[in-house]
């Protein structure tokens, strides 16, 4: 052989073996880098960032970060402990990052997750179940009587009341779960409510005073000491049924076999509860719990078939308050405290055919009311009946009048009236004013007027009703506050007017509607005028023609004293001396100007009127000129606080100071304003008080300029300009 053959032949076998390696090590790094890469995507798959980088799971992330749970990756959860790491699991997160790679992944995500990814340790602990926790701080919840016992022939699981069904709110309870069951297998009706497990198993009554419309009161009260049921007071707290639509099975469903099972409970939540953690509400309508806020122009929110089979809407409205003609909504009392129908009506009696009404009781009053309410309801019942007895004659009179009329012109506006009058007379003969008294007056009181005003149009006069204390309105004394121990006010105060209240109410038997309005229980507004009060008063003057001036018009008396402000050297008038009926004469008239004029030229030559008118006119203007710098000054005040230049303990006694000399410069301009006679009363006294009141307001002024820069006080319409 040739040598140099000899020397080519291990070169040849050299550079083959390199090739080998090469290949070798080549290969090793691309199965080291192929295997990294594998598993860092493993690693990836099962991170929350890769469940947020398919688009529908977005919201379910920001769920997830916002939740206690968000330093929980997703697969600790959504796979149970002993399958988390693996090769099934593995390979459903690869593939899962197949479906993503070719958009084949479902738009409609659906997760199961175990018991035990729950309760294994360093997470829920299974002590968890060995004792009770508040949900919101007073619902009581034992979790092993839920998930170590079949509830109901049921197995819960944990997603059974933790769930995603909320938008927005990761693994969070779900109250319409307990409501399903709780509410679903208890006894439910208009009249009774008893849950599952009872209302007291959850919650106890709330230990607090609560405040209902003017009423405070505590349950215990009611609830503790007087068994008062939940639902005598709380109206419609359960809304919904929770029917399972069989529609809603072929969402998912399609097997005739598994459609056929639809009424056998327990297997289908055996398959979908315990079996696939399906939640209730993927199959059940849902069922709200609350207290509904009183809705006052809704008359089924009001169950009466709690009593009766048909709904009666006339006692729905009396108890609402709504419904009459010319009568403002007035909403009974025991609506306004969330009083429900079978809180009063709660003895059964038989009534045509087999229905079963329930009645009121008085022992249903004294269930919550002390025992001097005792009697009442018998007194309500008694006087409305005669009220309306009485009122009958009325509107029989307005019936025959209108038959009598037929030819008048204006016997139209008489015959709609008379449908209103009727209209509210329905109401009050068929829906038992008892249900609300406040507004069975009102009805009866706009009737009565609308009597009256068929009587003016048909020129008819129709028979007087006595004493009747609906239409007087003085009901609430005669009925209620007397019985209650309310004493009426011996005096108060209305607009200038001091006014003997009870003199009024129970000496001169003045019916309380001839002077307020009654809106509701303590809502009782002035609806009379001065007008009206002169009415009366005047006319009285004319058969009591000593009864003093000074019980209504006391500014006025201290005005021509000179000792409105209590001054102890009074600055009298030149009239001081005269009794008022030397000038007002007319008095039964009213307080007319023209009368008076008429009256100084019985004293004074006619010129003394121009003298009156030059009075008028200085005083009114003095008042101005001051109430104007009042209004700058007040305005000023209101800066002091701003005051830069002054520390906060200055500014402090500066407001005070100034504050109080403002208050006697409006104190002297408010009593020539009540005396309201222009200053003719007393016209020293008038222009004394402009003065002092001047004064007050200079002492102001210079009190400011001395202690701060006038810039510092400008108003904001003075900076501008």
């Amino acid at each position: 052989m040739d040598p140099s053959e000899q020397q080519e032949k291990p070169d040849k076998e050299k550079v083959g073996i390199r090739k080998f390696i090469t290949l070798r090590a080549t290969l090793l790094l691309v199965g080291v880098l192929l295997l990294t890469g594998l598993g860092g995507t493993y690693q990836y798959s099962t991170s929350p960032q890769f469940c947020r980088s398919c688009h529908i799971m977005e919201p379910y992330y920001k769920a997830w970060k916002t939740s206690s749970h968000n330093f929980v990756p997703c697969v600790d959860c959504h796979y149970p402990p002993g399958l988390r790491d693996t090769m099934w699991v593995k390979f459903q997160a690869m593939s899962q990052v197949a479906k993503f790679v070719t958009r084949t992944y479902s738009s409609k995500p659906f997760a199961e997750i175990e018991d035990a990814s729950c309760l294994r340790s360093n997470c829920h602990a299974t002590n968890l179940l060995d004792y009770t926790v508040l949900y919101k701080g007073f619902i009581k919840f034992n979790h092993k009587e839920h998930l170590n016992k079949r509830r109901a022939g049921k197995e819960l699981r944990c997603t059974s009341c933790h769930s995603q069904i909320v938008v927005g709110s990761h693994m969070t309870v779900t109250e319409t779960t307990c409501f399903l069951c709780h509410f679903n297998k208890g006894v439910r009706d208009a009249r009774h409510l008893q849950p599952l497990a009872g209302c007291d198993k959850c919650h106890s009554p709330p230990d607090k005073y609560i405040k209902i419309g003017d009423k405070t009161f505590h349950h215990k009260d009611f609830v503790s000491n007087k068994s008062v049921t939940c639902q005598s007071c709380h109206i419609n707290t359960i809304q919904g049924n929770g029917e399972a639509l069989k529609e809603r099975c072929f969402d998912c469903h399609n097997k005739p076999e598994h459609l056929e099972r639809f009424k056998d409970t327990s297997w289908l939540h055996d398959q979908h509860v315990s079996g696939k953690n399906i939640e209730c509400t993927r199959c059940h309508k849902p069922i709200e719990h609350k207290i509904e806020k009183v809705n006052m122009v809704a008359p089924n929110q009001v169950n009466c078939q709690g009593c009766h089979q048909a709904e009666h809407d006339i006692q729905q409205l009396i108890y609402l308050g709504t419904g009459g003609i010319g009568v403002p909504d007035t909403p009974s009392p025991m609506l306004l405290a969330h009083v429900n129908c079978i809180a009063c009506h709660t003895k059964p009696t038989m009534a045509s055919g087999d229905t079963t009404l329930f009645q009121a009781t008085e022992k249903a009053c004294l269930n919550c009311h002390p025992d001097n309410y005792k009697g009442m309801m018998a007194d309500w019942k008694k006087t409305i009946h005669k009220a309306i007895e009485e009122f009958r004659p009325r509107v029989e009179s307005a019936r025959e009048a209108l038959k009598k009329n037929g030819e008048n012109p204006n016997r139209y506006r008489a015959q709609e009236l008379f449908k209103d009058v009727l209209h509210n007379f329905k109401m009050l003969n068929e829906g038992n004013p008892v249900h609300n008294i406040y507004y069975a007056a009102r009805l009866l009181q706009e009737a009565s007027a609308r009597v009256d005003k068929i009587g003016e149009i048909l020129s008819f006069s129709p028979p007087a009703v006595g004493p009747n204390s609906l239409i007087s309105g003085s009901f609430c004394s005669s009925l209620c506050h007397s019985r209650v121990g309310v004493k009426i006010p011996e005096m108060v105060s209305w607009k200038d007017i001091r006014i003997p209240h009870r003199r009024h109410a129970e000496t001169m038997k003045i019916g309380c509607a001839n002077c307020h309005d009654f809106e509701s229980h303590k809502k009782v507004s002035v609806k009379i005028s001065r007008e009206k009060c002169l009415d009366c008063h005047h006319n009285v003057l004319k058969k009591v023609p000593k009864m003093p001036c000074i019980g209504c018009h006391s500014n006025q008396t201290a005005v021509r004293k000179g000792q409105s402000l209590g001054e102890e050297k009074p600055t009298k008038g030149s009239m001081a001396a005269l009794p008022c009926k030397a000038c007002h004469m007319k008095i039964a008239g009213g307080h007319k100007e023209a009368d008076l004029r008429d009256s100084c030229k019985m004293c004074h030559k006619p010129i003394y009127l121009n003298i009156l008118d030059s009075w008028k006119k200085q005083v009114a203007k003095g008042r101005g000129a001051a109430e104007a710098k009042l209004n700058k000054l007040d305005s000023q005040l209101k800066q002091i606080s701003l005051m830069t230049s002054l520390n906060p303990a200055e500014r402090i006694s500066l407001h005070r100071r100034v504050s109080a000399k403002l208050a006697e410069a409006r104190k002297s301009l408010e009593t020539v304003a009540l005396d309201q006679s222009g200053g003719i009363h007393n016209v020293p006294y008038a222009m004394g008080l402009i003065e002092r009141a001047g004064k007050s307001l200079r002492d102001v002024k210079n009190t400011l300029s001395l202690r701060a820069p006038s810039e510092e006080l400008a108003s904001p319409e003075d900076r501008t300009k």
